[in-house]
This record gives C-alpha cells, structure tokens and sequence, in this order.
C-alpha cells in the first residue's frame, strides 16, 4: 500500500476553505434565485396576455395577443380562429352560432353539419 501523508492544516488555511465554500454556495443560490425571478416573470407575463384576451372576449371584442389568424368558410357564415401562446379563440359569425370562445390550443370548432 502507498503511504499517504496528510498536512496539517493551519487554523487560517481552515478558514480560508471555509470562505471559499461558503463563497461557492452563495453563488448558486444567487444562480438559483435569479432563474427562478426570470421564471416567474415569464409566467407571469404569459398569464397576463391570456387574462387580457380572456376579458376581450368577455366583452365581445377580438383578442389582442394573437400569433396568427385563420378563418373557415362554412355555408352559412365564416368563422375566425385566433391562436395565442397556449390558447384559442373562435369567433363565430353564423347563421345559427354568433360569439367568440376561449379556451386550450386544442380547441375545436363547432360547426352545425
């Protein structure tokens, strides 16, 4: 077997690695909490643009925060699709369905075939 030898430390070598763990530490938490802000900003943000939408269509106007726009042409009437970031809203205007409706991006349309 090798023989290893083992250095006394110093009382200031102690409290030398002591800082610098504790240094250590503090940088990933501060790492942590700073990921976290920046995830609770973004989801917060997101939520934001979906109340907002939620409340137009409450009201009966056309939602604001819209990726892109797709409209189906049935015989009596058309409707529009909104699509946003994790939601859909319909706007029917036809001859037996007139209104909008919110909800997920997996939302169908209801059409009267």
């Amino acid at each position: 077997m090798a023989n290893k030898t083992f250095e006394d430390k110093s009382a200031e070598d102690i409290k030398k690695d002591f800082f610098d763990l504790r240094r250590d530490t503090d940088k990933r938490i501060a790492s942590k909490s700073i990921k976290n802000i920046i995830v609770w900003v973004i989801l917060f943000i997101w939520m934001s643009f979906c109340i907002i939408d939620l409340v137009r269509v409450e009201n009966r106007k056309k939602p604001i925060f819209c990726v892109y726009k797709k409209t189906y042409k049935y015989q009596d009437g058309v409707v529009d699709s909104y699509f946003g970031l994790g939601y859909k809203v319909n706007n029917y205007k036809l001859d037996s369905l007139n209104g909008f409706e919110f909800g997920p991006f997996w939302l169908k349309n209801k059409n009267n075939s």
